[in-house]
C-alpha cells in the first residue's frame, strides 16, 4: 500500500489488519514515528522515485511471501487559488499522483500477476 501514513491510508491498513490482512506499506513518512498503528512491514521512500519503489516491492512481497492485492493510497494536492499556485507546485502534485501511481503499478504487478 502507498500512502498508508495519510489519514485515509491509516484507517485502510487498521481496517485490513482488523480482519487479518498482513500489510505492508510504502510511505514517505515513518508510521511508527507517527504513531500509527502496527503493520507487518514498513518501507519508506517516495512513490515518485522508481527505484526505491521497485527495491520496496520486492522486499513487501519477500517478506510476506507476495502480493495478493495492491492499495494506492498516496496523494498530494497544495491548496492554494489557482492564480497563486506555481507551475513546480502543479508538478510535484502530478508526480505524486499520477507517476506515483504508474510506477508503483509497474513494479508490483509482476508480484500480484505470478503470487510470489
Amino acid at each position: 500500500m502507498t500512502g498508508g501514513a495519510g489519514e485515509i491510508g491509516r484507517a485502510i491498513v487498521a481496517g485490513a489488519m482488523e480482519r487479518g490482512a498482513r500489510v505492508g506499506v510504502f510511505d514517505s513518512v515513518d508510521l511508527h514515528a507517527q504513531g500509527s498503528g502496527p503493520v507487518h512491514i514498513q518501507t519508506k521512500g517516495s512513490v515518485t522515485d522508481s527505484a526505491a519503489i521497485q527495491s520496496a516491492s520486492s522486499k513487501i512481497a519477500r517478506e510476506l511471501g507476495g502480493l495478493d492485492g495492491l492499495i494506492l493510497a498516496a496523494g498530494r494536492m497544495t491548496s492554494k487559488p489557482m492564480t497563486e499556485l506555481s507551475f513546480d507546485e502543479w508538478r510535484n502534485d502530478l508526480r505524486v499522483n499520477l507517476d506515483g501511481a504508474f510506477l508503483t503499478l509497474q513494479h508490483c504487478i509482476p508480484f500480484l500477476a505470478d503470487g510470489s
